[in-house]
C-alpha cells in the first residue's frame, strides 16, 4: 500500500529532507507508458516432439530458436503423491512452454504466425507481472492534484516560520531599545542564543525511573494469528492456531514442509529467517544457490530483496518461534526463495525450477505468489497445474484494487477451475474485508489477515549511492529504550498543543490511552512540550538514535487514511535553534496504524527535546478497481512515542500480498498434519478450513477466513461441474458418504457417488425438474456442513435471448488483447476498432472485419499501428482516427474496403487536432463531429471536423459528463453518447448515458433498476424511433438490453438478453436489420459475448452501399482474409506534452480488466 501512502504524504506542508523509502519509491518523473506485455515476444505451448529439440531442422525457424521455459503436463498426467516423486524428464511429458522472440514482428504478428503451425497448441503474449505491494490504481499522477489543492488552501503557518518567529521574539526580548544590534554569532553568542531559547519554555526533566520498562513482544501485535482485541480489534478474529498461540516448540515428528516464496527475494540473513531457510542438499542437482533460484539471472542470487516485500512475506510464513521478533504461522516450515521476474517467461522458469525441486525429492508443498498478471494467462495456469501434479499448490493474492473480480478477467478468473490454485482476499483486525482488497464470490477462495501485518523486513536497501539500512525502530519493543510514552499515566504524560489525552477512543495501539486531535482540510500541526533528556543521554552510550510514533484515523465514513510528518528541535553550529524534518509516513487504508521511524540528527537538542507532528487525513474512493485519494477532515489518534537506538529488520505492511503468505503458511501447516494427501486435496482443505462469517458470504467461495482449527473437518469444496445432458457431474472433496446437492436452489437427486484413492469424490446428479441452466450455484451438503460454487451449465431456459447468441469470434489472439472497442458497420461488414487500449497501452497493427452473411472474421492491416482507434462512415468510406501512444502520433485515414488513404493536413490543422485527443466520432449525414476526449481533463466539448481540410470548429454543444473515447449514435437530430472512460470516474467506465440535441440541449438518461454499477458502462446505437442500448444489469427484470425513445428520458427494458453474464466493456452497432453487441464476459471460455437481435435499423450516413437487411446463413464458418494494399501518408504529430499527460493518466489504471481468449 506504499503508493497510496505516498499520495497523502505529498499533501503535507513540509517533507523530510531525507525521504522515507515509501516516498522515495514514488518520487520523480513518471515512467513512459508501458503495456501489460512485452512487445515482440510470445509464450508458446507446443508438442515436445515438435520442440526440437533433437531435430531442429524439422520445425519452423521461430520454434527452433525458442527458449524452452518448462515442460508441462498435457492434462492427462496423474498427480504424484507426496514424497513419492521421481525426477521427470522432458520426454515423459508431451508439451513445453517456450519464449519466442519476433525478430522484427509485433506481438500480434508473431502470435498470428505461430498459430498457423501445427505443432503449436496455443500462443499468448509474454505478460508483465505486477507485485501486489501497492494499490496499482494509484500512482504519482495524482500527487500534482494534491499539491495544487494545498497551494490553493489557506494552510496553517509552517513550523519553520513559527520557529523563526520565536527566535526573533527571544532575541528582541533580550535587547533594550537603546542597545545596538548584536554582531554575527560566535561561540559566545551561540551559547547565548541557546540560553535565550531555553528561557522561553522550561523543559520537563525526565529521569531513568520515569521511563517504563514494560516492553511488549512483537508477537503480541500479530493480530492475524492471535487477536486479543489489540488495536481495538475484534477479539478472536484470527487464524485460530492453538499451537502458535501457545508457541508450542515440541517436536512434530514430521519432515519440515518447504514453502517457496516467489517474490522480490528474501533476506536470508534476517535473524528471524536465517535458521528457517531451506538449504539445498548436496546430492540434489538443481540450478540456483543454496536457498533458492533467481530465474531472471539464472543463478542463486535471492538475497537482494529490492523492497523488503519478499522478506516480509517469508516472515509471515515461517519466522522462527524463539521469543525474539515475530513468529511465522508455521513453526517447522522452511523457506525456499524464488526471486520473481517481471514477465511471464521468467515466472514459467521459476515454476520449472520448483517442478524440478519436487522431482528431486524436496518436500515442497506450497508456493506463495503475491503478484499478478494483467490478463488470463493460459501458460501460467498450465504451469500451476504441472506443479500441482508434482505435489505443490499455488496460493495467489487477489489484488489491491477494491474490485469485485467475478466480472473481470483478472488472473484469478483464469485460475478459478484449477484445482491446485487458491486465491486469497485480505481482512483487517476488526473482522472486515480490508478496504483495498479485491474479492469475488465465484473466483476468489478464502480470506486471510492482510491489514497492519507486522513481519520481517530486509536489513539493507539498495540505492543509487549503495546500500543503506532499511531497519525500523519500534520503541514499544526496545528493552533499552531511552524514553517511551504510551499515554497510560493520565497524571504525568507528554503533552502536545493541539491534542488531548483520551482514555478509550475505540482505537488504540499500546494500552487504551492515546492522544486525539481533529484534522481539517488544512495540515494540522501539533507541538510537544519540551523534555529535558540530558540525564538519560549522558548515561546512554548508543550511537544513532531514532524517534518512533504511531498514528491512525478513527472509523469514519469520510476518512480512512492519515499521513504524518515529523520534525525535532536541533541546534545549528552557530547556535541557531530550528525544527528539522526527520521523515514522514502514512497509514494503510481503513484506519491502520501508521508506524513512523525516523533517525534523530546528531545535533538534536536533548536538553529541550521538542517534536512537531504534521497531520493530514484523506478518503480513498474506489470506482471499479480504480482508486482516487481526496483530502477529508477526520479525527486522528496517536500513541507509542519513543526514543532509542535498537533499530531492527521488521515493519508493518498492508495488502493482499500479506494475506497470501498467511494462507500459504496455513497450507504448509496442514500439509505437515496430513502428509499423505496430494496437492488437490491440500488446496481443497485450505479452502474448506474456514471460520464463516455472513460478511464474507458474497466475497469468496468459502465465505470465511482461514481457520486452522477447522482443518480436521473442512467444509465441502467443489472443484468442477460439467453438464452432460440431463445430468451434472460434480467433483470435489469432503463431500461425505451421503451428500445432498442443490442446483440453483432446487434439490437434485444424486444418482452415483465415486471416491478415488486421493479422496476426491465425483457425484453424478440428475437435473431437477424446471432446471433453468446458465450460471448456477451448486451446493453440496455433508451433514451440517455445506460447500458452494458457481458454474456455467448451459444457456438458461427461463430467459429470452437475442436471435443469435453464439456468433463466431476471431481465431486471432491479438483480438483478445484489446481492452475494449467500437463496432462500426461499413459496406455490409462490421469493423471492430480498439477504442479503449489507452488503459493498457496495447498496440495493434490490424483491425477486425466481420462478414454477417458468411459469419466469418478476417483482419485488415492498418496503415500504421494504433493504441486507440474510433471510426465512422463518410462519403462511402470508413473514416478512422488512430492514436499511437508508443510513438506519440495520431492520424486520420480513409478505407474503401481494399486500400487506405492517409489524410494529410497543414501545421495549423495539426495543432488544432492536438487540442483534443481520443474523442468519439460520428457522421450525422451533414457533418462529422468529435465528442469529448481528453484536453487536459475529461473533455465536454463537441467539435465539427472538416475531413477534407482538417479544420475544427466549435459547435456550441457541451456535454454534461466529460468522457474519453465515448461511443456516439445519431438519429433525427439527436446524439446518444455512452460508454468511454473518465478521470471523474477514476478512469473507470462512465455509467452515465447522455442524449444531446443539435441545438445543444442535453440530459442524462435515467436507468431504473440498474442498481449494480457494472464496471463497464453502456453502449448504444440508433434505430427507428429511438435507440437500443446494452450494458448494466437491471436487477428487477434481469435485463441487459434496453430501448430509449427519441427525446426520451428513461431506459425501457427490452424483452431479450444478450447473455447471462454481465457485459464487460460492451460495443454495439445497429446495422442492416440487426442490433449487434460485442462485449467481454467472464463466464465462458472465450471471455467474449458476440450476439445479435433483429432491429428496425436506419440507413447509415456515409455508408458505401444501400441498407438492405442481411440474413446470415444457418451454418457457421471462419476464414482469414488478406488485407488490401496500404498507401502511405503523413502521420499527424500532436503536441507531445498532451500525450505525455495522457500517459500519466493511463498509469492510474490498476484494476481495469483486460479480457483474453486462449485459442487452442
Amino acid at each position: 500500500m506504499k503508493k497510496l501512502s505516498a499520495l497523502l504524504l505529498c499533501c503535507l506542508l513540509v517533507f523530510t529532507a531525507l525521504p522515507s523509502a515509501a516516498l522515495a519509491e514514488n518520487s520523480g518523473t513518471a515512467e513512459p507508458l508501458s503495456g501489460d506485455y512485452i512487445e515482440g515476444e510470445a509464450i508458446v505451448c507446443m508438442e515436445t516432439s515438435a520442440a526440437g529439440m533433437r531435430s531442429r531442422s524439422a520445425v519452423p525457424e521461430l520454434l527452433a530458436n525458442a527458449e524452452v521455459l518448462m515442460t508441462v503436463d498435457s492434462g492427462d498426467t496423474d498427480e504424484a503423491q507426496p514424497q513419492t516423486f521421481g525426477l521427470r524428464s522432458a520426454s515423459s511429458q508431451s508439451q513445453v512452454l517456450a519464449l519466442v522472440k519476433g525478430e522484427g514482428r509485433t506481438t500480434a504478428e508473431l502470435i498470428a504466425e505461430l498459430e498457423n503451425y501445427d505443432q503449436v497448441v496455443f500462443a499468448e503474449p509474454n505478460y508483465r507481472v505486477e507485485e501486489y505491494t501497492d494499490d496499482a490504481a494509484l500512482t504519482e499522477g495524482l500527487e500534482e492534484a494534491f499539491s495544487a489543492m494545498d497551494e490553493n488552501t489557506a494552510l496553517e503557518k509552517a513550523p519553520e516560520a513559527a520557529v523563526a518567529d520565536q527566535s526573533q521574539k527571544a532575541e528582541d526580548a533580550a535587547q533594550t531599545a537603546d542597545e545596538p544590534q548584536k554582531p554575527a554569532a560566535d561561540e559566545n553568542t551561540a551559547e547565548a542564543k541557546v540560553d535565550e531559547a531555553a528561557a522561553e519554555a522550561p523543559a520537563k526533566v525526565i529521569t531513568k525511573d520515569m521511563v517504563s520498562k514494560d516492553v511488549s513482544k512483537m508477537t503480541d501485535y500479530q493480530w492475524g494469528f492471535d487477536n486479543s482485541g489489540q488495536f481495538g480489534g475484534k477479539k478472536d478474529f484470527d487464524m485460530n492456531y492453538d499451537a502458535w498461540k501457545a508457541q508450542n516448540t515440541a517436536a512434530s515428528g514430521t519432515d519440515p514442509v518447504v514453502v517457496a516464496v516467489f517474490d522480490s527475494g528474501v533476506d536470508a540473513e534476517n535473524p528471524d529467517l536465517a535458521g528457517k531457510m531451506w538449504t539445498k542438499p548436496a546430492d540434489v542437482n538443481l540450478p540456483g544457490g543454496p536457498h533458492g533460484y533467481n530465474p531472471a539471472e539464472d543463478n542463486g542470487d535471492i538475497n537482494d530483496d529490492d523492497n523488503g516485500h519478499g522478506t516480509h512475506c517469508a516472515g509471515i510464513i515461517g519466522a522462527e518461534w524463539n521469543d525474539i521478533g515475530v513468529s511465522g504461522i508455521g513453526r517447522d516450515t522452511q523457506i525456499m526463495a524464488v526471486k520473481r521476474p517481471n514477465d511471464t517467461a521468467g515466472i514459467l522458469k521459476g515454476y520449472d525450477y520448483m517442478v524440478q525441486a519436487c522431482g528431486a525429492g524436496v518436500n515442497l508443498r506450497v508456493v506463495s505468489n503475491s503478484w499478478g498478471i494483467a490478463g488470463q494467462s493460459q501458460s501460467l495456469s498450465r504451469a500451476v497445474e504441472t506443479l500441482g501434479t508434482a505435489g505443490a499448490i499455488s496460493v495467489f493474492a487477489s489484488g489491491n484494487s477494491d474490485l469485485d473480480i467475478d466480472n473481470t478477467s483478472f488472473m484469478a478468473a483464469a485460475l478459478k477451475d484449477n484445482p491446485y490454485a487458491v486465491t486469497v482476499n485480505a481482512t483487517d483486525y476488526q473482522g472486515r474485508r480490508s478496504g483495498f482488497s479485491c474479492y469475488g464470490q465465484r473466483v476468489t477462495d478464502v480470506m486471510a489477515p492482510g491489514s497492519r501485518i507486522l513481519s520481517t523486513f530486509h536489513q539493507n536497501q539498495s540505492t543509487e549511492t549503495g546500500k543503506v539500512s532499511a531497519e525500523q525502530y519500534y520503541a514499544e519493543f526496545d528493552a533499552n529504550r531511552l524514553y517511551y510514552e504510551n499515554f497510560e499515566d493520565k497524571a504525568n504524560y507528554w503533552q502536545f498543543d493541539g491534542a488531548q489525552l483520551v482514555g478509550n477512543s475505540g482505537s488504540y495501539y499500546d494500552g487504551q490511552g492515546v492522544l486525539k486531535t481533529d484534522v481539517t482540510m488544512e495540515t494540522k500541526w501539533i507541538s510537544s512540550e519540551p523534555l529535558d533528556l540530558s540525564q538519560l543521554v549522558k548515561a546512554d552510550a548508543s550511537g544513532q538514535r531514532y524517534f518512533s510514533a504511531r498514528a491512525a484515523v478513527l472509523d469514519n465514513e469520510d476518512v480512512d487514511i492519515v499521513a504524518m510528518a515529523v520534525k525535532v528541535r536541533t541546534i545549528g553550529e552557530d547556535g541557531t535553534v530550528q525544527m528539522t524534518a526527520i521523515g514522514d509516513q502514512a497509514s494503510g487504508v481503513n484506519g491502520g496504524w501508521a508506524a513512523f521511524s525516523g533517525e534523530l540528527p546528531a545535533n538534536t537538542d536533548y536538553d529541550h527535546f521538542t517534536v512537531e507532528i504534521g497531520l493530514k487525513t484523506g478518503k480513498v474512493n474506489a470506482h471499479h478497481g480504480s482508486m482516487q485519494l481526496t483530502l477529508a477532515a477526520g479525527t486522528v489518534v496517536l500513541d507509542s512515542f519513543g526514543i532509542g537506538s535498537d533499530a531492527q529488520p521488521y515493519t508493518y505492511m498492508d495488502g493482499t500480498s500479506m494475506a497470501c503468505p498467511a494462507a500459504a503458511g496455513a497450507a504448509a501447516v496442514m500439509a505437515s498434519q496430513y502428509p499423505d494427501q496430494n496437492a488437490a486435496n491440500l488446496a481443497a482443505r485450505l479452502v474448506g478450513s474456514v471460520k464463516r462469517d455472513d460478511a464474507f458470504t458474497a466475497l469468496c467461495v468459502s465465505g470465511g477466513q482461514v481457520d486452522l482449527s477447522k482443518a480436521g473437518d473442512p467444509y465441502p469444496v467443489i472443484n468442477r461441474a460439467i453438464e452432460d445432458g440431463n445430468a451434472v457431474t460434480v467433483e470435489g472433496y469432503f463431500f461425505g458418504g451421503t451428500p445432498a446437492v442443490t442446483l440453483g436452489g432446487s434439490d437434485a437427486v444424486v444418482k452415483e457417488t465415486k471416491t478415488t484413492a486421493d479422496n476426491k469424490t465425483t457425484l453424478t446428479v440428475e437435473k431437477p425438474e424446471g432446471f433453468a441452466g446458465g450460471m448456477t450455484q451448486i451446493v453440496v451438503k455433508n451433514g451440517d456442513k455445506t460447500g458452494q460454487g458457481s458454474f456455467e451449465l448451459g444457456a438458461r431456459t427461463d430467459r429470452v435471448y437475442y436471435d443469435q447468441t453464439n456468433l463466431p469470434l476471431p481465431q486471432d489472439e491479438a483480438f483478445y488483447n484489446m481492452d475494449g472497442g467500437q463496432l462500426v458497420g461499413y459496406d455490409g461488414s462490421l469493423y471492430y476498432l480498439p477504442a479503449s487500449n489507452v488503459i493498457s497501452n496495447t498496440t495493434t497493427d490490424v483491425i477486425w472485419r466481420y462478414d454477417p452473411e458468411k459469419q466469418s472474421w478476417s483482419t485488415v492491416a492498418l496503415p500504421a499501428p494504433v493504441t486507440n482507434m474510433v471510426g465512422t462512415t463518410w462519403n462511402g468510406r470508413l473514416l478512422v482516427y488512430g492514436t499511437d501512444l508508443t510513438s506519440n502520433k495520431i492520424y486520420f485515414a480513409l478505407y474503401d474496403g481494399s486500400n487506405w488513404q492517409m489524410l494529410e493536413y497543414g501545421e495549423d490543422q495539426t495543432a488544432a487536432l492536438s487540442k483534443v485527443l481520443l474523442p468519439g466520432i460520428i457522421n450525422d449525414g451533414s457533418r462529422v463531429l468529435l465528442f469529448g476526449g481528453y484536453d487536459g481533463s475529461d473533455a465536454t466539448s463537441v467539435y465539427e471536423f472538416n475531413v477534407e481540410t482538417g479544420a475544427l470548429s466549435e459547435t456550441g454543444i457541451t456535454l454534461k459528463t466529460g468522457r474519453i473515447s465515448p461511443q456516439v449514435a445519431y438519429q433525427n437530430g439527436e446524439y446518444l453518447v455512452s460508454g468511454g472512460f473518465a478521470l471523474g470516474w477514476n478512469l473507470g467506465a462512465v455509467q452515465d448515458v447522455e442524449l444531446v440535441t443539435e441545438d445543444g440541449s442535453t440530459h442524462i438518461i435515467e436507468q431504473p433498476g440498474v442498481t449494480q454499477e457494472q464496471q463497464y458502462g453502456f453502449t448504444g446505437a440508433a434505430v427507428k424511433g429511438g435507440y437500443q442500448l446494452a450494458g448494466g444489469v437491471n436487477t428487477l427484470n434481469n435485463a441487459d438490453t434496453y430501448t430509449l425513445a427519441s427525446g426520451g428520458n428513461t431506459l425501457e427494458v427490452y424483452g431479450k438478453r444478450a447473455a447471462d453474464s454481465a457485459l464487460i466493456t460492451p460495443a454495439s452497432t445497429a446495422y442492416r436489420g440487426h442490433f449487434y453487441v460485442l462485449a467481454g464476459s467472464n463466464t465462458n471460455e472465450a471471455h467474449r459475448v458476440f450476439a445479435a437481435t433483429a432491429a428496425d435499423t436506419l440507413d447509415q450516413p456515409g455508408d458505401k452501399t444501400g441498407g438492405s437487411v442481411i440474413t446470415p446463413p444457418a451454418d457457421e464458418s471462419s476464414t482469414t482474409a488478406k488485407a488490401g494494399s496500404v498507401n502511405t501518408g503523413v502521420i499527424v504529430q500532436p503536441q507531445y506534452a498532451a500525450l505525455l499527460s495522457l500517459a500519466l493518466l493511463a498509469l492510474i489504471i490498476g484494476g481495469c480488466a483486460v479480457y483474453r481468449k486462449r485459442v487452442n
